[in-house]
């Protein structure tokens, strides 16, 4: 049960911070702008890579031990589907990785777009994987 709820509240954190990035924070790349532009970039990147290496990494690896072996009342096909969308949304992040290395300075808008679009995909795996873990939680133990 641990291991679900680790998950669960990993993959509702990534969620929950996709979000807020997705709405507030990448789209308002496009005001900064001249010289400061290259600085925050990199600020930003550094310290977002401090807030999701260990949520990413709790929802990983609880995913992938839970498809493993899954507790009972979770089908394999629940428990596989959860490590296939925190897979997924690793793949994405790869992907938005490089996308950030394209933003150039000063910020290109078809970079830009384009790690808008992979980070949309990004929040609807994190989204599904959410609800997943917490369907999965439930199947656990009911009462809760």
């Amino acid at each position: 049960m641990i291991l679900l709820l680790v998950c669960l509240a990993a993959a509702a954190f990534m969620a929950g911070l996709s979000w807020f990035v997705g709405v507030v924070h990448y789209p308002l790349f496009t005001g900064v702008g001249g010289s400061a532009w290259s600085a925050y970039h990199r600020r930003h990147s550094d310290r977002t890579t401090l807030v999701v290496v260990a949520p990413m990494l709790a929802e990983l690896v609880a995913a992938t031990v839970i498809a493993v072996d899954p507790p009972n009342g979770v089908s394999a096909g629940a428990a596989t589907a959860g490590m296939a969308l925190a897979m997924a949304a690793w793949a994405i992040t790869a992907r938005a990785s490089l996308l950030h290395r394209r933003l150039g300075d000063p910020l290109d808008p078809d970079a830009h777009r384009s790690l808008l679009a992979a980070h949309h995909v990004r929040t609807a795996l994190w989204s599904l994987h959410a609800v997943l873990a917490a369907a999965m939680v439930t199947q656990v133990a009911p009462s809760i």
